[in-house]
């Protein structure tokens, strides 16, 4: 997915007829950040992974059973142990279960890892160690704006946003009647289901990677232990 800067935005709205003065590129900048939760495909987003490679950010120190979450996180897609790569679940038990050193081996039963979010931390299960987090994250440009997908119905969505708050501001303050600010309402309305609808499309490698999930006889309970790369591996069916 290619990505285009906030300043495509800008620049339609300032082309709009609005009163220039009516127009604050920073409020922009906010407003276009909320369309893109508002809008909240995945595709708006950039995978990254905590795994020290190439630019991503290195593993996340666990120390007395926490680590600090990456600024730009957005939402975590898989979390794993960096040293042995097993999965970690997300915790979902009325009470928590912590292992350390002393009692890891849970006296023979297997233990499994959780974790939890809160508070711009990862809690886990374990006193100490490392994690790598799979998450999305924003797209920005060198100056920390956010960037958007290159796609026409997107882009479009995004200006209708921006748009409607700005007649949202003004009909407030009893500067734009009714009719007008109905119909900006209307237009990001129409464009923000109209970009979701885009982006829920899949492509054809999307559909081929769909059907080879669907088209199994027998699903693996351990899609998640292995990070789900075999999910979509397609079935060989052997007559004997």
């Amino acid at each position: 997915m290619n990505y285009v800067s906030i300043l495509r935005v800008a620049e339609r709205v300032y082309k709009s007829g609005l009163n220039v003065d009516e127009i604050n590129f920073y409020d922009m900048i906010e407003w276009v950040g909320d369309a893109i939760a508002k809008i909240g495909v995945s595709y708006a987003y950039m995978d990254r992974v905590t795994n020290g490679e190439s630019d991503q950010e290195d593993p996340i120190t666990i120390a007395d059973f926490r680590g600090t979450l990456p600024t730009d996180l957005v939402y975590i897609t898989g979390v794993r142990d960096t040293t042995t790569h097993s999965s970690l679940v997300e915790e979902v038990g009325s009470f928590r279960v912590t292992y350390n050193n002393s009692n890891l081996v849970n006296d023979g039963d297997p233990v499994m890892l959780a974790y939890r979010i809160e508070n711009g931390y990862i809690y886990t299960n374990f006193e100490e160690g490392e994690v790598e987090i799979s998450y999305m994250a924003y797209k920005t440009d060198t100056n920390g704006w956010p960037m958007i997908p290159d796609d026409e119905r997107y882009i479009t969505a995004c200006v209708a946003y921006v748009m409607y708050m700005i007649g949202y501001r003004l009909f407030l303050q009893d500067r734009l009647d009714e009719r007008k600010f109905l119909y900006l309402e209307k237009e990001w309305l129409f464009y923000v289901n109209s970009a979701k609808t885009k982006a829920h499309m899949p492509t054809l490698d999307k559909m081929e990677a769909l059907k080879n999930q669907l088209g199994k006889m027998r699903q693996s309970p351990f899609h998640h232990a292995a990070q789900f790369k075999y999910l979509s591996v397609p079935e060989v069916l052997r007559v004997l």
